[in-house]
Formats: C-alpha cells, sequence, structure tokens
C-alpha cells in the first residue's frame, strides 16, 4: 500500500482546523431538538452534582444503586451506578453558562429548580459535550498523525467526524462518547510512549486519559488491564532487543506506579470521595459490575431477550457503518488477502488491532448490551477503513492508468489524488448527515436497508421523534389543558409538550388521559411488558392513530386520541370502569374491564328500570382485557345515571353526566 505522501507541517495544522471545524458544525447545530432517554436524569443529576459542591446543607435524594442514603453537599457528586462524574462536571459547566448568560439574580434557585422539563437548558447542556468532542477530535488527528501515515490519520479522523454514528453520541449529555474519547486518547498515548519512544509525559497522561474513562463508564476500566499488556509486551520486546532483564524490570515498575498515580489523581475530581468513599468505591468497584450482568431488555433478531448473545455487535456494526466505511473495510480485507506475505504490520497497527478485538470479547462477555457500547471501538474501525478506502483509491488509478483519457488529468498526481478523495468523502458523508439532521440516530446503514429494516432485528429509538409528537400535540385546541399518556420514552416527551404528560404503565393510567403516544422501542419489547398490552392491544384492533411521526421511513410513534370523553377511576372487586362516552343523546358507550369472567353491564336511568348493555359486536370478551358496551336509553339523562350488572348483583355505580 502506497502510503508515503505526507502533507508538510503547515498543511497538517490546516487539516487540524478543518477537522475541528467540521467536528464543531456537525456537533453544536440543531442542539436542543430532542432528548434521548438517559438525558433527563444526567440533566437532573448535574444540578445535583454542581449544587452538592457549592452548598453544603444542600439534600438529594438517595438512590438504589450508588448513595445509600439522602445526601448532603458533596455526598451529592455520587449519583447513579456509573459514577458519570465527567458527565456531570460538563452537565455543571453548561448550567453555569446557562446561568451567566440568562442573567439570573439567585443561583441556588436556578440549579435546585426543577431541570427536567426546562426546555431551556437542554441546548445549553448539550453544548459542552459538543465542544469537547470537537477538541477530540482535533487531538485524535494529531497525536495519530504521529504514530501512522499522516494522510491515513487525517482521513480516519476524517470518517470519524462525519460518521452519523459518533456524531449522534457526541452531541448528548450522556457518558458513551466521553469514555471513547478518553479511551482512545490514553491508547494512543500509551502507543506513543512504549512503540514511539515519546517522552515519559505521555504515559503519565494516558494515565488521566484511563481515569477519566473510568470516572465516566465502567467501560473505562478495559484501559488499566490493556495497559499492563502493553507494557509486557514492551518489557519483553526491549528484551529481546538486549536491554539488561533488572533494568527492564525496574523501569516497568516505575512505569506501572506513574500509571496508578495518574489514575488515582483523576479521582480528586470526584468530591463524593472525600466523604463518602465506601460508597464510591463500592460503586465504582462493584454496583457498575452487578448492573452490566443483570442485561438489559433487548428486541434483536424477532426475540424479547435480556441477553441477544454474541452476533448482537458485529450486526450492530454493520448497522452503523456508513457504505463508505462498509467498502474501506472490503477494501482492507482484500489488501490483507494481496499483501500478507509482505512486511509485518507495526506495533502500532498490531496494538490497534488487539486493542480492538480484546475490547470486543470485554463487552461480549457482559449480559448488557447496547449498540452504543460498540463507541470506543470506532476511531479504531475508521483507521481501518481509511487504509482500506486509500488503497482502492489507488488501485483505481492504477487501474485506469492505461486508458488515454486520464493521460492528460493532473490527477496522476498524488496530492491531487488526495485533495479530490476528500471532497468525494465530505460529498458522501455529508449528504447521510444531512439526511438524517438533527436526530442522527436515525441513520442505519442503507446497504442494509436503512431503519425501516433495522426496526425489524433491532431495538431502535432512544427517544428521538418524541419531541415532533409534542409539536403536533401543542397545534391542537386547548394544548395546554391537555392531558397526554406517553408510553415509552415519557422523559423525551415531557418538555416539548405544553400540557400535562402522564405514564402509561397501568390501563387505567393509560385510558385516563386525551392522548396516548405510543414510542417505537416499547411496542417492539411489548411481548415482555405485560402491563402495557392490552391498551395496546385495544387500540391496535379497534383504532387508528390520529397521528404519525415517520422518520427516514419508519414509524418512530403513534399518536392515538383517546375514544373516551368523560373519564373515571372507578374499581371493583369486579370490574374496573374507565368512562364513557355520548354518541348520541340516548346513546351511551361505556369502556371497561372484566375481572371476572361472565360479567354482564346493565344500566338505568332511575335504578329500577334496568336496560342491557351488550358487548359491541366487534370486541371478543374471551380474548380481550378492554371492552366498549352499547347502552341505548329511552330518554337522555337528566343529571345522573346508573351502572350495574346484569346477574342481580347489589353493584350501583352512580355517574354525573
Amino acid at each position: 500500500m502506497n502510503t508515503r505522501f505526507l502533507p508538510p507541517i503547515s498543511a497538517r495544522w490546516l487539516c487540524a482546523l478543518l477537522i475541528f471545524g467540521l467536528a464543531l458544525t456537525t456537533r453544536g447545530l440543531g442542539l436542543g431538538q430532542f432528548l434521548t432517554a438517559d438525558e433527563p436524569r444526567w440533566m437532573e443529576w448535574s444540578s445535583w452534582f454542581i449544587s452538592g459542591l457549592l452548598w453544603d446543607d444542600f439534600e438529594c435524594e438517595s438512590l438504589e444503586a450508588g448513595r445509600a442514603t439522602i445526601g448532603h453537599g458533596w455526598d451529592c457528586t455520587l449519583s447513579g451506578n456509573t459514577a458519570g462524574v465527567t458527565t456531570m462536571w460538563l452537565g455543571s459547566l453548561g448550567l453555569l453558562t446557562h446561568y451567566a448568560v440568562a442573567g439570573q439574580t439567585d443561583l441556588r434557585h436556578f440549579l435546585t429548580a426543577n431541570t427536567e422539563n426546562n426546555l431551556a437548558l437542554i441546548a445549553a447542556m448539550q453544548w459542552p459535550f459538543a465542544l469537547l468532542q470537537a477538541l477530540f477530535l482535533l487531538a485524535f488527528y494529531l497525536l495519530l498523525s504521529d504514530l501512522i501515515e499522516t494522510q491515513i490519520a487525517f482521513l480516519a479522523t476524517l470518517l470519524l467526524t462525519l460518521s452519523p454514528y459518533h456524531i449522534a453520541l457526541s452531541r448528548v449529555v450522556q457518558n458513551d462518547a466521553l469514555t471513547t474519547a478518553f479511551m482512545t486518547l490514553a491508547l494512543l498515548s500509551m502507543i506513543g510512549y512504549w512503540w514511539k519512544q515519546w517522552p515519559h509525559y505521555w504515559l503519565f497522561l494516558a494515565a488521566l486519559m484511563a481515569g477519566f474513562a473510568i470516572l465516566s463508564k465502567p467501560l473505562g476500566w478495559f484501559s488499566l488491564p490493556f495497559a499492563a499488556i502493553m507494557g509486557w509486551s514492551n518489557l519483553g520486546y526491549r528484551w529481546q532487543q538486549g536491554h539488561p532483564l533488572p533494568t527492564l524490570m525496574g523501569q516497568l515498575m516505575l512505569e506501572g506506579t506513574v500509571l496508578a498515580v495518574g489514575v488515582l489523581l483523576t479521582f480528586l475530581t470526584f468530591p463524593a470521595l472525600w466523604t463518602i468513599p465506601q460508597e464510591v468505591l463500592e460503586t465504582i468497584l462493584f454496583a457498575a459490575a452487578n448492573n452490566s450482568s443483570e442485561g438489559h431488555l433487548q428486541y434483536f433478531w424477532g426475540e424479547v431477550t435480556t441477553n441477544p448473545g454474541w452476533l448482537f455487535y458485529p450486526f450492530g456494526l454493520l448497522l452503523n457503518l456508513t457504505p463508505l466505511e462498509s467498502v474501506g473495510l472490503l477494501g482492507l480485507l482484500a489488501f490483507g488477502a494481496t499483501h500478507r506475505r509482505q512486511r509485518p504490520l507495526s506495533p502500532t497497527l498490531l496494538t490497534f488491532g488487539l486493542y480492538f478485538i480484546l475490547f470486543w470479547l470485554f463487552i461480549s462477555l457482559s449480559s448488557k448490551k447496547q449498540l452504543r457500547f460498540l463507541l470506543p471501538t470506532w476511531p479504531i474501525i475508521e483507521v481501518g477503513a481509511a487504509y482500506g478506502l486509500w488503497w482502492l483509491w489507488q488501485q483505481l488509478f492504477l487501474f485506469l492508468k492505461p486508458h488515454r483519457f486520464l493521460k492528460p488529468v493532473r490527477f496522476k498526481n498524488l496530492p491531487y489524488r488526495f485533495i479530490t478523495f476528500t471532497l468525494l468523502i465530505c460529498l458522501l458523508q455529508g449528504g447521510l448527515i444531512w439526511q438524517n439532521y438533527p436526530y442522527y440516530f436515525t441513520y442505519y446503514n442503507p446497504l442494509l436497508g436503512g431503519a425501516p429494516q433495522a426496526a425489524k432485528f433491532t431495538t431502535v429509538g432512544w427517544g428521538e421523534g418524541m419531541d415532533a409528537a409534542a409539536r403536533y400535540l401543542n397545534q391542537q385546541p386547548q394544548a395546554a389543558q391537555l392531558r397526554v399518556a406517553s408510553i415509552g420514552a415519557s422523559a423525551t416527551f415531557r418538555p416539548f409538550f405544553s400540557g400535562k404528560t402522564v405514564g402509561g404503565s397501568s390501563n387505567a393510567k393509560a385510558l385516563n388521559s386525551d392522548y396516548m403516544v405510543y414510542y417505537l422501542n416499547l411496542w417492539q419489547r411489548l411481548d415482555e411488558r405485560p402491563e402495557y398490552q392490552p391498551v395496546w392491544n385495544y387500540l391496535q384492533r379497534h383504532y387508528q392513530p390520529v397521528h404519525t411521526v415517520q422518520l427516514q421511513g419508519l414509524e418512530y410513534a403513534l399518536i392515538y386520541r383517546n375514544p373516551i370523553e368523560h373519564h373515571l377511576q372507578l374499581e371493583t372487586p369486579r370490574l374496573q370502569l374507565f368512562g364513557y362516552r355520548w354518541t348520541t343523546p340516548t346513546q351511551l358507550t361505556l369502556f371497561w374491564q372484566p375481572l371476572e369472567t361472565n360479567l354482564q353491564l346493565r344500566a338505568s336511568l332511575t335504578s329500577t328500570n334496568w336496560i342491557d348493555c351488550p358487548v359491541k359486536t366487534e370486541f371478543s370478551p374471551q380474548q380481550e382485557t378492554i371492552l366498549e358496551n352499547d347502552c341505548t336509553f329511552p330518554q337522555p339523562p337528566a343529571d345522573h345515571f346508573y351502572v350495574g350488572l346484569a346477574d342481580g348483583s347489589t353493584l350501583e355505580i352512580p355517574l354525573n353526566n
């Protein structure tokens, strides 16, 4: 593979500025337009974090995993079971920036106010994450260009900068992209120190990055055993070169000490460590491990499971690659097959390959699997794709060289080929970004059928589209008085809706609303969520949604108008009555759920002259939980009527009209 074209230093920094500008643009535009499912809790925890840091008397709630009791002051910087310290630091930075820009006067009131429904805070808290990722991509290019060929480093960084998958996770208040940035910088620094003889402070920087990765997410722990593998591998290499073993062992111990000190120093950024050290260590060492072993309810390959198996991540990789990245990886395989007898790979590339394989084994062993856990390997994948694409691009010109029409073209000059290829990547990747703006989570590989096909095989949807559902409902008459049951991803719907949002975990809650919004990833996994099935089945069989939120050809959210006009919350040991609707002055429809078999409803205007209320013909009491019964009165009711059971029981429920 011909990769000897190296831009001069000035061109290198020009490329670095281009990377930074593209990264900041793709990650900074359109912030605040939607929320992912994890962001509301991180926004709240960030407000706890900075409030606890500033005021000793600040109180925060206890947590199931993590802080065991009501917290005070610095205790409140521990939230959840994944540490997430870096996430909360950046979230706090967003809060303070918004406070300064908005000109608020009372900082404590601002920080302790409810962040969950504050629409103005979303973009403010997302921007530090977008900025940090742009800085990460700048650092990634500069470090990588000192480890491998400069133009390959640029192409790999450009692919990563314009990857819809990386962009999507880079601009949300969440810890996967942060973990990826810190782990990648730790890896590059270790390679530079052990294989390129960079100065000793790079090993210390690697330790700091590894420590921040650990404080971001449990996946960050992978950096420490991998550092040990690299250290011992380098020890063996230097011993083969003739260095004395005692000297090497002493140097290895020094390096291990530097790593340990660097990692421990990062823990100084975790204030809770000073007040509740036992709970912090239990959270970092044990609670996160227990959480990863519990699994996560996934829809995969037609089944709902907590452990989708070893095919989950390879299939997830194919789904999130772009066509250009897919071609690049195929090109890498073709290059490897045709050049397998050439000189061996450099230690840097071998380290990349080993990192990729071991990390995949690391995440595959856990029962809890999420496609976003792949992200720490994405920079390495882009390096492989860049090698494959550049080789294919070179092969194309070798193929076309004998043809006359190419001879006058200046693209025989390698720099022109490189510039042309860069523009081609920007065009192809940029088109995919534009198509999926502002969500980017809606991107799935078009070579595999895009989002509609992806939804047939894996869980899709992390909150994108719920903002569109809220905007539709905000346009309805008297929207501020509407009561909407958001069933699945309700926290991503609530901030954007002007009315009242309720959960829908029970039949009564769902049917005590004006509208019901169902989210895609809920109905994908409905087989294992029996509490949601009765109302869903009822609506699916008998009603059509009044509006569908469709993104990239896939239905993400369905909005149903509740057929019940007058809501009730009346429950007895024998039945539950959800409400009623008058279709004519004398025609009544009752919405109910029998809690015993063979129950028949009847109604009366006077509690004496009863009429039968048969189940509608399209309903089957043997197969359905929620039923509709029609009652026809001889005259309209005055101010009340009664509902009872046809078996003569004493159950009588007065209802105001």
